[in-house]
């Protein structure tokens, strides 16, 4: 169970990082052929929409976790969550290193 919570966890993170890059794209896109004004409207409207996705998809997190485990996720926010992450990453790193 903990195994595929970290999986799911790890799928959010990446579909994060992609949703960021291909906003950096349209913003320089939109720099380059539209004006400022118009990527103001484009980044506010981005940013609320991606903090609106971050919200639901750590309140589906945990809300689909199963009843039992539930209370051990250890986060309950995206930023607590990419936290827990990230000392999975630095986990997984170290024990890459003990293996060397």
């Amino acid at each position: 169970m903990h195994k595929s919570a970290e999986d799911a966890l790890k799928l959010l993170g990446n579909a994060a990082e992609d949703m960021a890059y291909m906003r950096q794209l349209k913003y320089q896109t939109v720099e380059k052929y539209g004006d400022k004004e118009q990527l103001k409207v484009i980044k506010n409207i981005d940013d609320y929409v991606f903090n609106a996705w971050k919200r639901k998809a750590i309140g589906n997190y945990k809300h689909h976790f199963p009843a039992p485990y539930n209370k051990s996720i250890p986060f309950s926010t995206w930023e607590e969550a990419m936290q827990v992450l990230n000392e999975i990453y630095k986990h997984e790193l170290s024990n890459t290193n003990a293996k060397k």
